[in-house]
């Protein structure tokens, strides 16, 4: 973790301490101590503070969702469904906030909202999402509140989404079967897998083996074909997670998960 210098042990529960409520959230990485390029990241948003006004307050995301403008047939944003209880709605009512995570300190006052389901929107980058109990007939922002409840909340990937939803890589097409491993049912294997350099063995059981390599977008990013059981594919790319789709013996789509180091 970033925030020690002791390391920290696999498989096991580990305590970050010394957190203040009011200090926001935090962004933590970590990385494996053997392998430098395995590098994870998580945030964490302090829980609301331990006093008798803010005991009933719950507020929770209920899901994201991209804004797709079809006119210019692109994402231009994403809205949030929050869901608020625990306010008095006869005297109190919640003002919603919001700060880009690249500038935490400059606040942006969204509305006011009461108990309920509610759709918050539209940002276009991660934020940092405060739900503040005030004083129903206070302006927002309003003063000396002591109840507040901070959720981080990253951008979600629009362009995968459209991906999927339009069966770019063979996502919810009904036809796809998907080999996640290499250790799944499938006639497809790469060799290694996750890799480490620019070159990949693809091993197959068919005797003609068509494929495409897409990226997380479902762009696709080259493709090819090759008799035989192998074939040594030249593949640069960027460290993350990619697709292989090919045609399976019973000329359907299948696709193997490869992930870059």
């Amino acid at each position: 973790l970033n925030n020690s210098l002791l390391p920290k042990s696999y498989n096991d529960n580990n305590l970050i301490d010394n957190l203040d409520i009011g200090s926001g959230c935090r962004t933590y990485s970590m990385w494996d101590k053997i392998n430098i390029d395995c590098i994870s990241g998580f945030t964490i948003c302090p829980p609301k503070p331990c006093n008798a006004e803010c005991k009933d307050l719950d507020v929770y995301v209920e899901k994201t969702e991209c804004i797709y403008d079809e006119r210019s047939q692109q994402y231009t944003g994403y809205n949030v469904n929050i869901d608020i209880s625990g306010i008095d709605d006869t005297e109190q009512k919640a003002c919603i906030s919001y700060a880009l995570t690249d500038n935490p300190g400059q606040s942006i006052q969204w509305g006011s909202l009461s108990n309920g389901s509610w759709t918050v929107g539209p940002f276009d980058s991660d934020i940092y999402l405060t739900v503040t109990v005030c004083p129903k007939y206070e302006d927002c922002p309003c003063s000396n509140s002591t109840c507040y409840k901070t959720i981080y909340i990253p951008k979600p990937d629009c362009e995968t989404q459209k991906g999927i939803e339009k069966g770019g890589i063979g996502y919810r097409s009904g036809n796809a079967k998907i080999v996640v491993e290499n250790t799944d049912a499938g006639e497809l294997t790469v060799i290694p897998n996750p890799f480490n350099n620019d070159e990949i063995i693809l091993h197959s059981t068919l005797k003609h083996t068509v494929y495409e390599i897409f990226d997380l977008s479902g762009k696709k990013i080259q493709d090819g074909d090759f008799e035989g059981i192998e074939s040594k594919v030249k593949i640069v790319v960027s460290p993350g997670i990619y697709f292989i789709r090919y045609i399976d013996k019973a000329r359907k789509s299948a696709i193997v998960k490869i992930i870059k180091l």
